[in-house]
């Protein structure tokens, strides 16, 4: 009655509209938009979305974050700049010169 057999059932739904839904009980189970199981399943997806942003890694725990470095490949004498964080952090691999000059300095007398 009004029915259009011609036409999948998409299309005739869209065609002939009308306030009375019919669900096909054997093959799924349907629940009124108010159904506190329905509710209840939306909770638990939306607490469970949020407990998982919930672990990632806090700024504090960020910052203790450790770069590594392969220090053989850096020759005596020379400085390397390497990115940590988005930030420059310089290694200087200093030659025995280097060393003797840092160690005869008398830190008492500065500042």
């Amino acid at each position: 009655m009004g029915m259009i057999s011609d036409v999948p059932a998409t299309v005739a739904a869209v065609k002939n509209p009308t306030s009375k839904i019919v669900y096909d009980e054997y093959n799924h189970e349907r629940f009124p938009p108010s159904d506190p199981s329905k509710r209840a399943f939306a909770y638990f997806v939306l607490s469970g979305g949020r407990f998982v942003l919930s672990m990632s890694a806090s700024k504090d725990v960020l910052a203790l974050a450790s770069l590594e470095v392969d220090l053989s490949s850096i020759e005596l004498g020379s400085t390397v700049t390497v990115k940590w964080r988005g930030k420059p952090v310089f290694i200087r691999r200093r030659t025995e010169e280097d060393i003797k000059t840092a160690n005869s300095v008398d830190l008492a007398s500065q500042g």
